[in-house]
């Protein structure tokens, strides 16, 4: 019995119209080949892989800095789809993986947080937003307190 069937064009399978609310800058990774996969599962689900870079407005509030903690969101939400066709779910145990070398000028990385929040428009109540929260700190090594 197969595990999973792997596809290899990503326009036979229908996909959500995902976006990324506070994107400032993206792009897909097509060197040599698009940098996406596709399995589908026996029970039905769908695993729909691709890789993506994102540059995402942070807030920050640098009162207390070096002494501060800043919080970033990465927030994806339906473009078009309403909460009665669409419902988007985190991946149960570890849905987000950070690679062991992630290098960020000046923070650490301390944790993720996964969570759902509500997003509405003029237009209806679209699809729960997918949050995921980072909680940086700063290095105090390059500060001079």
């Amino acid at each position: 019995r197969l595990k999973y069937l792997t596809l290899t064009e990503a326009n036979r399978v229908w996909m959500p119209d995902l976006f990324f609310s506070n994107e400032k800058e993206g792009h897909f990774h097509n060197i040599i080949m698009p940098n996406v996969y596709i399995r589908i599962f026996p029970n039905g689900s769908v695993l729909y892989s691709i890789r993506i870079s994102l540059t995402l407005a942070c807030p920050m509030n640098l009162k207390l800095y070096p002494l501060d903690r800043q919080i970033c969101s990465l927030r994806m939400a339906s473009y078009g789809w309403t909460t009665n066709d669409l419902v988007f779910l985190w991946k149960e145990g570890d849905p987000v993986q950070v690679v062991k070398n992630l290098h960020l000028p000046r923070f650490t990385l301390e944790k993720f947080l996964t969570d759902y929040c509500n997003s509405k428009t003029n237009t209806g109540t679209y699809v729960q937003s997918v949050c995921s929260t980072v909680f940086l700190h700063p290095i105090f090594a390059n500060n001079i307190i």
